[in-house]
């Protein structure tokens, strides 16, 4: 069934009132730590200046690194972050599964790092630190084979469904009248066809997105009206429909740091110090006056009488009455008492608090480890730090693993995945498992775990060796080469190790065959002049 435009127009209000409790509190989180994109109830003309009023950076600063952590330690484009895998462990023992399973993992990779994937993640981190969600729009493309749009808070408006999962999306936005007419052409409205004919291209056009579930649909039918997710684009101001098609998956990737049953919209990092971030903010403008006062303090001067009341400001000068008894007609300075230094170990200590609640520490200490502290020290320090960053870290794995099923999906389609090899027909989905840094070091606990268990059981097996058959050492290895995210070509399958295991114990069997041998030869050698040295014994003594 076709889309009904004064219906989606009728829930994109509705949606907006949902939204509009949250808009100023995003503006004024976003002023301080992005002011770039702190516009959700101003309007942005082109060459704003930033704010002035904003004295210190310790939020900007904060979430800068919080973002390049994110980015470095979960989705660095030079190092990998997944690995493809089966649900079926035994199929991962087969090394055409293996082969197979990397070259898509390749595949995915090589179009994540030639898209434009590394930075629209990146500008999505800095949205999940500060207003607490981030919006990635993933979309077929003819260059990239997948695109990737960050789409800011102002545009979206969101809803979920019964099991609060966001199932719907829309977008208020502006083209100019240049880009609407190229991507609609003719299907503009006759407004914006006269604009575009009377060349006014940089006149804004205000665009609705809508993508929703279709509930009446022929799942069998493959054209645009027959697909799960609706995608319609309408000029708003004149309510004309642009285009109408549809998604087999949903392509908005959604997700947020923290968020309370039945809200629809998510909390920060950052809402959580806001108002550590507007109090260090006045007390760094207090501590610059401060400051001042004492390197250009006020003066006081004399004269007839005071004129005005007296002004404490950095520069300013005070008119005093030198005839008062006990006063001179001296220029003397006013001390005003300020305690700089004081006024900066406050503010150092609520500007630690602010990069505590965006983990800066974490990610400094990641990049910065003490050289003198052993592999087993960095880990423990490491592992305590990780189950602060666990709930949040969970929410962006489900972001990333909508956004490469999305985009396996887009490149199956496209025929860039190989065909699934004959021992996967028909096998239930694939897993994708996390070995970016951030990932492995939570699970370094389990490679502690069992090398303690081995250390152990070593020491046991001095007084008794049999307790070693207790131990899988082939499956230790695996699961070691598992965590640590080690290529599948360099650990060898079961086949392979059974055969060289065979190999060996054949070559082993007949080494000791050829020994038995020699030993048998030896002693029959042996004997052989044993017997002709006392037959000539005999011999002698018969004469």
């Amino acid at each position: 069934m076709k889309a009904n435009i004064k219906e989606i127009l009728a829930r994109m209000e509705r949606l907006r009132g949902i939204r509009q409790p949250w808009e100023s509190y995003w503006e004024d989180i976003l002023y301080f730590s992005i002011p770039r994109k702190s516009y959700i109830v101003r309007a942005k003309q082109e060459g704003d200046r930033l704010p002035v009023n904003v004295y210190d950076s310790a939020a900007i600063e904060a979430l800068r690194i919080f973002a390049a952590g994110l980015a470095g330690y979960l989705t660095n484009p030079s190092a990998k972050w997944f690995n493809l895998r089966t649900e079926d462990k035994d199929l991962m023992d087969i090394k055409e599964v293996k082969v197979w399973l990397k070259d898509s993992e390749d595949r995915i990779y090589d179009t994540l790092n030639s898209s434009n994937f590394n930075f629209a993640i990146h500008e999505a981190y800095l949205d999940f630190g500060s207003v607490g969600m981030c919006s990635i729009f993933v979309e077929e493309d003819v260059l990239d084979y997948v695109r990737f749009y960050t789409r800011p808070i102002k545009e979206i408006f969101i809803d979920q469904n019964e099991r609060e999962v966001i199932d719907t999306v829309y977008r208020e936005f502006e083209f100019t009248v240049r880009q609407c007419y190229r991507k609609w052409s003719e299907n503009c409205s006759q407004a914006t066809i006269e604009k575009y004919k009377k060349n006014k291209l940089e006149e804004k056009v205000k665009i609705i997105h809508c993508i929703e579930p279709r509930f009446d649909y022929h799942p069998g039918k493959k054209d645009a009206f027959n697909m799960p997710f609706m995608s319609v684009y309408i000029e708003k101001d004149v309510k004309k429909k642009l285009s109408e098609s549809g998604y087999r998956s949903f392509p908005y990737m959604i997700t947020g740091a923290n968020k309370e049953s039945g809200e629809t919209y998510f909390t920060s990092p950052m809402m959580e110090c806001f108002s550590d971030i507007k109090m260090v903010n006045r007390m760094t403008e207090t501590n610059l006056r401060a400051a001042m006062k004492v390197v250009d303090p006020p003066l006081d001067v004399p004269n007839d009488g005071f004129l005005n009341n007296i002004n404490l400001n950095p520069g300013a000068v005070n008119y005093r009455n030198p005839g008062v008894p006990g006063v001179d007609d001296k220029v003397r300075t006013i001390q005003t008492g300020g305690n700089v230094p004081l006024g900066l170990e406050l503010i150092e200590r609520v500007e630690l608090k602010i990069q505590r609640a965006l983990f800066v520490d974490l990610f400094l200490a990641l990049a910065q480890r003490d050289p003198k502290m052993t592999a087993t020290e960095v880990l423990s320090r490491e592992q305590e730090r990780m189950l602060l960053l666990g709930p949040m870290l969970g929410r962006l794995t489900d972001m990333f693993s909508q956004i490469i099923k999305r985009t396996f999906q887009i490149l199956q389609e496209k025929m860039i995945i190989q065909p699934l090899p004959i021992s996967l027909e028909g096998r239930k989905n694939l897993v994708i498992e996390y070995v970016s840094p951030l990932a492995r070091a939570q699970k370094n606990s389990e490679i502690k775990s069992i090398n303690n268990t081995i250390l152990m059981v070593g020491q046991l097996a001095q007084g008794n060796p049999q307790v070693l058959d207790k131990i899988d050492f082939d499956k230790a290895v695996d699961e070691i080469a598992d965590i640590e995210g080690i290529n599948p070509e360099i650990i060898r399958d079961k086949s392979e190790v059974e055969e060289i295991r065979k190999a060996r114990a054949t070559a082993e069997s007949a080494a000791k065959r050829m020994q038995a041998i020699d030993v048998m030869a030896g002693a029959a050698q042996k004997g052989g002049a044993a017997m002709k040295s006392i037959s000539e014994s005999q011999n002698q003594e018969a004469k």
